[in-house]
């Protein structure tokens, strides 16, 4: 497999981090959030290679990349009226780009062997992240694309979402988001999800950047996590992160290449 030459495959294939996630697929002419073909592939031209993607679910119950129902991008579209998936997809986003469905994903990482994908799946409940993951592990089996399952980073919101994933599919990767689970405010707090994480084998964490105090990072240095913040699109800023000892940022639209001259 390709590596973005930071540390994107590891052993047995696991995924073992990177410097720089581009959220939603990255920006795309100034415009974020779209999860659209058009921002994957220009991304993936600026040399990432790690993408995170939002996912929600239809009124048919399929799985597509989306946000949230309430971003005006397109027409007749919102948490009032949330479409099937063929209505999801016939309606270009902000009347130009091409939305995606998780199918779609699933083909695109087959023809895009060297990217990995970070999940944002919204919900933590037992019930919808049973059905939600449920249906991308059928859709993926469906297409003849169940390998791809093997690339994807989980991003879970609390313990218990991590124990719902485990009657699903035995997915590889995950990484800690912290934002559904703590305010940032206590060490204790800060502590336990530490020591969970080790228990088991969750090396990945991710906080809001404002989470990401000195007396945070000591916590997470102390119980070898690895730390990335979000969401980071100035340079000079992300440089100081990392001077902090974070592993990598979430990021709309800086890039590897840009993250790198930086440093120098």
């Amino acid at each position: 497999m390709i590596c973005d030459g930071v540390i994107n495959c590891g052993k047995g294939g696991l995924w073992e981090g990177s410097t720089v996630i581009k959220h939603s697929f990255g920006s795309i002419d100034g415009y974020c959030y779209t999860g659209s073909l058009e921002a994957f592939l220009e991304n993936y031209e600026k040399g990432d290679r790690i993408f995170e993607v939002d996912l929600e679910m239809t009124s048919d119950d399929k799985v597509i990349l989306r946000h949230d129902w309430d971003l005006e991008m397109q027409e007749g579209i919102s948490s009032e009226n949330i479409p099937t998936q063929e209505q999801f997809l016939s309606a270009p986003i902000y009347g130009i780009y091409t939305p995606l469905s998780f199918r779609d994903l699933c083909l695109l990482m087959q023809e895009y062997p060297d990217i990995w994908i970070v999940t944002d799946s919204k919900y933590k409940d037992w019930d919808n992240v049973i059905k939600q993951f449920t249906i991308m592990v059928r859709t993926a089996e469906e297409c003849n694309a169940a390998e791809v399952l093997d690339r994807l980073v989980v991003q879970i919101y609390d313990e218990f979402m991590y124990e719902a994933l485990k009657e699903v599919y035995p997915f590889r990767s995950f990484i800690f988001t912290l934002y559904q689970r703590w305010d940032g405010k206590t060490v204790e707090t800060c502590t336990q999800i530490c020591r969970w994480s080790v228990e088991k084998n969750i090396d990945m964490i991710t906080m809001p950047y404002s989470y990401a105090t000195e007396e945070n990072l000591e916590v997470t240095r102390r119980y070898g996590r690895e730390v990335y913040v979000h969401t980071i699109n100035d340079a000079a800023v992300a440089k100081d992160f990392f001077e902090k000892g974070i592993r990598g940022i979430y990021t709309d639209d800086l890039c590897l290449k840009e993250l790198e001259e930086e440093k120098e």
